[in-house]
C-alpha cells in the first residue's frame, strides 16, 4: 500500500479527545482518592452482648459521620480544584463556559465514582462480618453509611470556580489573531 496516504488523521477532534482526557484523569484521580478515604474512615467500636452488638462510646472515636462529611467534603473539593485547573490549563485556547459546565459535570461524577469507591473500600475494610458467627464479648469495627447531603456540590462548584477563575484573569490575554481582523487599533494592548 505505498503512495496512499489519508487525508484525516482516525484520530479524534481535539475538543472530543480533551474531554475524554478530562474524564479518565478526574475518574482516575478520584478512584485513587476514594480509595484511601475508604482505608482511613474511623468505625464505631461494638461488643456483641447476646443476640445484639453494643456501641461503646468510651472506645470509639469521636464524630465518626462528621470526620466522614468532612473528609468527604474537603478531598471533593481538592478534586474539582484540581479537575478545574487541570481542564482550564489544558484547553485554554477553547475555554469557554460550555466547557466550565462540561468540567462541573465530569467534577460531580468523579465526587460520585469516589463516594462509590470509598464506601466499598470501607466496608470491605472494616466491614460487619456474620452475626451468626459472633461470639459473647467479641468485638467489632463498623463504620456507618454517608449521606453526603450539600456535599455532593463541593467538587462541581470548586471546579467550576477554578475554571472561571482561569477564565476571568485570561480575558484580554488571547494572542494576536493570524487574520486580517487585527488592524492598528488593537496595536496598542500588545
Amino acid at each position: 500500500m505505498e503512495g496512499v496516504q489519508l487525508k484525516h488523521s482516525p484520530r479524534f477532534s481535539r475538543p472530543v479527545g480533551w474531554g475524554a482526557g478530562i474524564v479518565a484523569l478526574s475518574v482516575g484521580i478520584a478512584t485513587l482518592l476514594g480509595a484511601g478515604w475508604g482505608l482511613t474512615r474511623p468505625g464505631y467500636t461494638a461488643t456483641v452482648e447476646g443476640d445484639q452488638a453494643r456501641v461503646d462510646p468510651l472506645v470509639s472515636p469521636d464524630n465518626v459521620e462528621f470526620i466522614s462529611f468532612a473528609g468527604f467534603t474537603v478531598l471533593t473539593a481538592l478534586l474539582g480544584l484540581v479537575i478545574g485547573l487541570v481542564a482550564y490549563v489544558s484547553g485554554q485556547r477553547r475555554a469557554s463556559v460550555g466547557r466550565m459546565v462540561f468540567v462541573a459535570a465530569v467534577a460531580a461524577f468523579a465526587s460520585w465514582s469516589f463516594y462509590i469507591l470509598g464506601t466499598w473500600t470501607a466496608q470491605w475494610h472494616s466491614g460487619v462480618p456474620d452475626p451468626h458467627g459472633l461470639s459473647e464479648g467479641e468485638t467489632l469495627t463498623f463504620v456507618p453509611l454517608l449521606r453526603p447531603g450539600p456535599a455532593w456540590l463541593a467538587a462541581p462548584f470548586v471546579a467550576a470556580l477554578a475554571y472561571w477563575v482561569g477564565l476571568a484573569f485570561s480575558v484580554g490575554c488571547d494572542p494576536v489573531p493570524r487574520s486580517s481582523e487585527y488592524d492598528e487599533r488593537h496595536a496598542h494592548c500588545d
